[in-house]
């Protein structure tokens, strides 16, 4: 019996072209969605960001460096380091950005605990990020159907 589903071989480059020439608003909703929810990881991972015990809040700079941006718009050797910053092909990925010794407090070293605090909150959000990109898109097509 031969399968019901239509087995192609397309990029995801092919596919979002092809989206993008039906429904060329999906890109710019996306992307300020995408951004939007970003800022939202970022505030919340500040939030858990550690903090000098001695006084709360004094030695914040940490987690006040903490941002989100569009990785497009980070200059190439910031990211030279990311092996994955530089092999997204989602030109409106966006990223985490803060001071790099978030990776020694994140994971530990051998003089300092580990204080993990980027990771529990990113998997804590991914569903409500992906659920609430899923709706941008999804209005997007609402609205593209009612202009139909």
């Amino acid at each position: 019996m031969a399968s019901p589903w239509i087995k192609t071989k397309i990029s995801r480059g092919q596919l979002e072209d092809a989206i993008r020439a039906v429904i060329p608003e999906l890109d710019k909703a996306l992307a300020e969605q995408q951004l939007k929810q970003g800022k939202l990881v970022a505030a919340a991972i500040a939030r858990r960001a550690p903090r000098g015990r001695d006084a709360p809040g004094r030695y914040g700079h940490y987690a006040d460096s903490l941002h989100a941006a569009y990785m497009r718009d980070k200059p190439a050797r910031r990211n030279a380091s990311n092996a994955v910053a530089n092999q997204t092909k989602d030109k409106n990925a966006v990223g985490i950005y803060g001071h790099f010794y978030w990776i020694f407090l994140e994971y530990g070293t051998r003089n300092i605990t580990a204080r993990p605090h980027v990771f529990p909150t990113w998997r804590g959000m991914r569903r409500g990020v992906k659920t609430a990109i899923g709706r941008a898109i999804g209005k997007v097509v609402k609205q593209m159907k009612a202009r139909a």
